[in-house]
């Protein structure tokens, strides 16, 4: 390596064509670098390791350029970090199975085995990301639910609709909009080709949700079902936010306090609109949802309240839920 505030120049391939004109010449290798404007022992080193048998006369070694270049082209190649792929294959495989089989992104993945000590981490999620573009592992842009291209949508503006229940979102106080007190809950509902609707309701804080399948896709099912949830976790329940649609109209009965979002502004219970994403990961679009019993709604509300969460400094939703509602019912 060259010392500070040296100049330091490789030998070209020019070079190397002059060093083998020279050397037929007879020119010593003090002589060749001056003449190339070199520290001898530069031309020395280049000359010794790129020595092959000639047979023109008699056998003897003698320097050739064209080794000389080829070894070059090939020693460059290795040049640059090396991937870290084949460096931490345990860790590797690790992260392709939490992101492939539950459907967790590569950063909760890396997160979760810093967390728990399972692997030595040594790169980023970022890198990931980066193995995924060049096809160096077996995670797929389809396995990453926000690698691939999204359509944008300009949002309509129209005048919010009266209701008799519930109140405007715009007087939700403060504690419930910064999510700093829980037990205060999104509701939604998804719909398949036929109109049939599952509801999904999640507390804002912790992020733990339910989802049931209803009977129908109506005011007195989502009643019905939201009372039977009530009866369950009652005390973790002190208000819910929806959107103005006609399935909501009669849930202000369960003396609940009620907010209904402004038309056409999902992004007023964002936390069930992602929610709702996610869910849908595992129950496509266009699907049919008698495929799909409460059984195996169970099973994925479980798999997906048992992801590490970022927002929850990589603890679970199931964690946080259960934490908090024991603390409420011991108080209460």
């Amino acid at each position: 390596m060259p010392r500070q505030g040296s100049t330091f120049v490789q030998l070209s391939e020019d070079n190397r064509k002059q060093i083998s004109r020279w050397k037929r010449e007879k020119k010593s290798n003090a002589e060749i670098a001056r003449l190339l404007g070199v520290h001898r022992s530069t031309v020395g080193r280049e000359i010794k390791s790129n020595m092959e048998w000639s047979y023109s006369a008699k056998p003897k070694l003698k320097y050739s350029w064209e080794l000389a270049q080829a070894n070059h082209v090939a020693n460059k190649k290795k040049c640059g970090a090396k991937c870290k792929v084949g460096r931490n294959l345990e860790l590797v495989k690790y992260i392709e199975e939490q992101v492939i089989k539950k459907k967790w992104s590569p950063n909760v993945a890396i997160e979760h085995a810093r967390i728990n000590n399972l692997h030595e981490i040594t790169f980023t999620s970022r890198t990931v990301y980066n193995w995924v573009k060049k096809k160096l592992v077996k995670i797929t842009p389809f396995h990453l639910r926000y690698s691939l291209a999204r359509k944008t949508y300009k949002q309509r503006q129209k005048e919010n609709k009266k209701r008799i229940g519930g109140i405007s979102i715009e007087q939700r106080p403060e504690n419930i909009n910064n999510r700093s007190e829980f037990g205060h809950w999104e509701l939604d509902c998804i719909l398949d080709s036929h109109h049939q609707a599952i509801l999904v309701m999640q507390e804002r804080t912790t992020k733990w949700f339910v989802m049931a399948r209803l009977a129908r896709h109506d005011s007195h099912s989502v009643f019905a079902q939201v009372g039977v949830w009530f009866g369950e976790y009652g005390v973790a329940i002190n208000s819910i936010t929806y959107d103005n649609g006609f399935e909501n109209a009669r849930l202000w009965e369960l003396g609940i306090q009620c907010f209904y979002t402004r038309p056409y502004a999902p992004h007023e219970k964002g936390g069930v609109e992602n929610l709702n994403g996610r869910i849908r990961w595992d129950i496509p679009k266009g699907g049919d949802f008698d495929k799909y019993s409460q059984s195996r709604l169970a099973e994925i509300a479980t798999n997906i309240n048992d992801t590490p969460r970022p927002i929850l400094n990589f603890q679970t939703p199931s964690q946080q839920f259960r934490a908090i509602l024991n603390q409420h019912i011991c108080c209460n």
